[in-house]
């Protein structure tokens, strides 16, 4: 695949965003799981327990993405210098 418009420092920034996003995911889907773990109520620990799933299959989903975009940028063919 030659990436034609996007230059490797812009892939690389895209990488940078997405780790970032990533790991904010991540703290979040602690928070709300730490939630899920303390709650007294049975509605709110299901409901903060979800929320946790959700957010952990996002973060897998980017970080998917994230490899695929590394996988990019190591491929020789992807840039014509």
């Amino acid at each position: 695949m030659r990436v034609q418009s996007i230059e490797k420092k812009d892939l690389t920034d895209m990488v940078e965003v997405i780790t970032l996003a990533i790991v904010h995911l991540q703290t979040e889907e602690h928070f709300f799981q730490r939630s899920a773990d303390s709650s007294t109520n049975e509605s709110a620990k299901t409901l903060f327990a979800e929320i946790a799933q959700e957010i952990g299959r996002c973060r897998g989903s980017l970080d998917v993405k994230r490899q695929m975009l590394m996988k990019i940028l190591v491929s020789p063919e992807s840039f014509r210098e």
